[in-house]
């Protein structure tokens, strides 16, 4: 059998057209497709990022310490005092174990840092923010952590400092 151009009688000009919306719908069928890949391959970024945030904060051994002092009544007796003297005359000769406090403070706080920084650029949603660490912006914000909203402010952790400041902005 042979096959002829005007086949369903269409002629050679009715053929290129259809062949060239048929490429156009393969086009926008394959750029949906791509789009596609890239936000799940987005989320999946989004979602290491996370459980790397997630680990390092609360699996890792790195902030166990400096979260019991926080998180505890030590915070008042010992940490407070600490902070208070600090801010105030901070040329003040610091012990050994009051300097190694300060430094798992300050590593905690560059955390909290870079988490905010985070989520300023979008890498971070406000949602898993609020997650994880919802506890502890909370904490810090109360009435008896004072002294730590000074050192922040003191210290020049901005982005700590404007979100406990006026958290409402951030969100």
């Amino acid at each position: 059998m042979i096959l002829h151009l005007a086949f369903l009688g269409l002629g050679a000009s009715d053929w290129s057209a259809l062949g060239q919306m048929l490429v156009g719908v393969a086009s926008i069928a394959g750029g949906l497709w791509a789009i596609r890949l890239f936000r799940e391959s987005r989320r999946l970024e989004v979602a290491k990022w996370l459980d790397g945030i997630f680990r390092d904060f609360y699996v890792d051994e790195n902030f166990a310490d400096i979260r019991w002092l926080l998180a505890y009544r030590t915070f008042v007796g010992e940490i407070a005092p600490l902070l208070d003297r600090t801010t105030k005359q901070p040329a003040d000769v610091l012990n050994p174990d009051a300097t190694q406090i300060l430094h798992r403070l300050d590593r905690l706080l560059n955390y909290f840092e870079h988490v905010l920084y985070l989520e300023s650029e979008g890498y971070v949603p406000a949602k898993a923010r609020e997650a994880f660490f919802g506890y502890w912006f909370e904490l810090m914000k109360s009435e008896a952590y004072l002294p730590l909203r000074h050192y922040i402010a003191t210290y020049g952790y901005e982005h700590l400092d404007r979100f406990l400041s006026n958290p409402r902005k951030q969100r």
